[in-house]
This record gives structure tokens, C-alpha cells and sequence, in this order.
């Protein structure tokens, strides 16, 4: 259990680097994977406890202190994630890299539009609209970023075998990835 946290909380931190440092410091506008959110659905395709739902809810709430603006929209965008794909995940055979590219995409977008619904219900017209230009400008393109690199952190998460000691769903075809 020690080796899980340790090699998530080594992700996190690395998706965060790449996030809100590297690429969004750099060029606040520019579109960048969204790294936590792959470990949302990876988390959500291999374990789908309670214990689970708060990692994705820790997840999102780091997103939301690395971006330095609001507390909770990120956090609760992921606990969508989660359920979107605990809903699905029983039903899905997320061991090929196009599938889990299909499933991170849609999961972007539906993080996004949660986003986009919590801040059009807080902040003012204004606001809303500035928002708006740059959030539909880069969500497609985000998503296809974070599609795009989801296979590659899945491999790497994979290498480490941080879910061997994880008991499987039976009959559960999300949980037939070879290690």
C-alpha cells in the first residue's frame, strides 16, 4: 500500500510540474495534458472504493491549489470523472491504449464542462465570458493532449505494478489488464 501512495503521489507531482509549471507558466493560454485527470481514471478503472473516491477527491483538490484560483470546482470535476467511469468501467476493456485514449477524451470533456458549469453558477457576466473565450478555445485541444498522453502514464504506472496487491472484481473485464 506504502509502494501505491508513494508512486501516485510521485505522478501527482510530476503532473502537476508539467501542468501548472512547465507548460502554463510558461504560456498561460496554452492547452496541456491533464495528468490528474488520467490518474483519476486510472484510479477509477482499477479500484473503485471509497477510499477511492477520496484519492480522486485529493487529486482535484491539488489541481485546485496548483492553479492558484478557486478551491473545489477541480476536486468535485474529478469526483464526476470518477463516477463516469466507475460507471462504465465494468463494461469497458480498458487494456488497449485506444480505448483508454477514447475514455480519457470524453472524461476530459465532461471535467470540463463541470468546470465550466461551476464557474458560469459563481462568477459574475463579466468574468463568465472571458472565461468562456478561453475555455472553449482550448478544451478540445486540452482533451486531445490528455488523450494523447494517457497511454504513455498508464504504461509507465503499469512498469511499477502499483496494483498487484489490489483484489480484483470478478468477471470485471476493466480489471483484465496483464501486469
Amino acid at each position: 500500500m506504502l509502494r501505491l501512495v508513494c508512486i501516485f503521489t510521485l505522478a501527482c507531482l510530476l503532473g502537476v510540474f508539467l501542468q501548472s509549471t512547465l507548460i502554463h507558466g510558461t504560456v498561460p493560454s496554452a492547452a496541456a495534458p491533464d495528468v490528474l485527470m488520467i490518474l483519476v481514471v486510472i484510479i477509477a478503472l482499477r479500484v473503485r472504493t471509497v477510499g477511492a473516491v477520496i484519492g480522486a477527491f485529493c487529486l482535484g483538490l491539488i489541481s485546485d491549489f496548483a492553479s492558484g484560483q478557486y478551491v473545489g470546482p477541480n476536486a468535485a470535476a474529478s469526483v464526476v470523472v470518477f463516477s463516469l467511469v466507475g460507471a462504465i468501467a465494468s463494461r469497458v476493456y480498458a487494456d488497449r491504449a485506444l480505448a483508454l485514449m477514447v475514455i480519457v477524451f470524453l472524461c476530459s470533456l465532461a471535467k470540463s464542462f463541470t468546470l465550466f458549469a461551476i464557474y458560469s453558477i459563481y462568477l459574475d457576466r463579466y468574468l463568465l465570458e472571458t472565461l468562456q473565450y478561453t475555455f472553449l478555445r482550448i478544451l478540445v485541444l486540452e482533451a486531445l493532449f490528455s488523450s494523447l498522453v494517457a497511454p504513455l502514464v498508464m504504461r509507465l504506472l503499469l512498469l511499477s505494478q502499483p496494483f498487484r496487491h489490489i483484489s480484483r472484481g470478478a468477471g470485471s473485464a476493466a480489471y483484465a489488464w496483464s501486469e
